[in-house]
C-alpha cells in the first residue's frame, strides 16, 4: 500500500501545481507620490542627503587639486672640464593636478651642492607633465670659486610614487656645462583639494 502511494505521489504533486498555477495573482504595486512620480529619498530642505547616508566610495581614487611636494634629490654630476661629482640638493614645488585628463602643472625651486667641486646651484623654473612622465626647467644661478654664472636647466622626469628619476642639462655663457642623473624623494602635501578652487 505504501508502495503504491509512492508511486502516486509525483501525479499527485503534478496535479497540484496545476491548481497553484491557475490561481490569480496578486498584481505588483510601485508606491508613487501624489503626482505619480516615483519616492525620492527624504533629505533636508537644502539638498542635503538624509541622515544615515553614506556615499559612495571611490575605490583608487587619486587625490586632486593644489599640493606642495618638497624633498631631497641625490645625484652624480659631470662637467666638460671639472672633476664628476656628488650632489645633494634639496626642492620644492607647487602643483595642481589634474589639468585636463590626466596632465598636471606647476612650478619648481631647488638648491644643489656638488661636494667634490664645492659649487652651489639654484634653480627656478616651471614644470608640467602627463601622469608619470614630466620635464621641467628653468634658470639656473652657479656659486663657487669667487663667481656668479647664469644660464638655464631642462629636465626630463620619470616618476615612480615617491621617486622620481631625473636627467638635468645646465648651461651656462661663461662655465662649464654640466650634468646630472639622480633621483629625486618628495613628499607630495595636499594643500586644496579640486573642489574647493
Amino acid at each position: 500500500m505504501a508502495h503504491a502511494a509512492w508511486r502516486a505521489f509525483p501525479f499527485l504533486l503534478a496535479f497540484q501545481s496545476r491548481a497553484w498555477a491557475d490561481e490569480p495573482k496578486p498584481e505588483l504595486q510601485i508606491a508613487t507620490g501624489e503626482n505619480g512620480e516615483a519616492p525620492a529619498m527624504a533629505g533636508g530642505d537644502d539638498g542635503s542627503p538624509p541622515p544615515g547616508y553614506v556615499p559612495p566610495r571611490h575605490r583608487g581614487h587619486f587625490p586632486e587639486g593644489l599640493f606642495l611636494p618638497v624633498g631631497m634629490s641625490f645625484a652624480g654630476a659631470a662637467h666638460p672640464r671639472s672633476d664628476s661629482s656628488f650632489a645633494l640638493g634639496a626642492e620644492t614645488s607647487l602643483v595642481l593636478f589634474p589639468v585636463g585628463e590626466g596632465y598636471w602643472a606647476g612650478g619648481y625651486g631647488d638648491v644643489v651642492y656638488e661636494t667634490t667641486n664645492e659649487l652651489t646651484r639654484t634653480s627656478l623654473g616651471l614644470e608640467f607633465g602627463f601622469t608619470f612622465i614630466g620635464i621641467d626647467g628653468g634658470v639656473v644661478a652657479q656659486f663657487g670659486n669667487g663667481e656668479t654664472h647664469w644660464g638655464g636647466v631642462i629636465r626630463p622626469m620619470l616618476s615612480a610614487s615617491l621617486l622620481t628619476f631625473y636627467g638635468r642639462w645646465g648651461f651656462f655663457a661663461h662655465a662649464d656645462d654640466f650634468r646630472e642623473v639622480g633621483v629625486l624623494l618628495k613628499l607630495p602635501i595636499h594643500l586644496v583639494d579640486s573642489e574647493d578652487l
